[in-house]
């Protein structure tokens, strides 16, 4: 994506990760599985938002509910297992590690 790269520099780098998360945010509601797990990304580590551990779980839970998309479930096991944004269970990591 051009507004991420190096190339571009018409913006910030702030103001081109809040444009980047509206553009991924378009695309997740049209039914993009891979531009939901971004979304969780975005949440997950504060680009162009402040950290969210909650809005990147629910990113990413429908991204694997809707999607199957294995990095949303890995994300999700990884953040039950670290207990982010949610609790910690081990039982709960392990189904999505495993992709149930």
């Amino acid at each position: 994506m051009v507004l991420l790269s190096d190339e571009a520099e018409l913006f910030n780098t702030n103001e081109s990760l809040v444009r980047a998360l509206r553009y991924w945010s378009r695309a997740a509601a049209q039914g993009s599985g891979a531009a939901q797990v971004k979304l969780g990304d975005y949440h997950y580590y504060g680009m162009g938002t402040p950290v969210d551990y909650e809005a990147a779980a629910a990113h990413y839970r429908l991204a694997s509910e809707q999607q199957n998309n294995a990095q949303a479930m890995f994300n999700l096991g990884y953040m039950h297992e670290q207990g982010l944004g949610m609790a910690q269970v081990v039982k709960t990591c392990h189904n999505f590690y495993e992709g149930n």
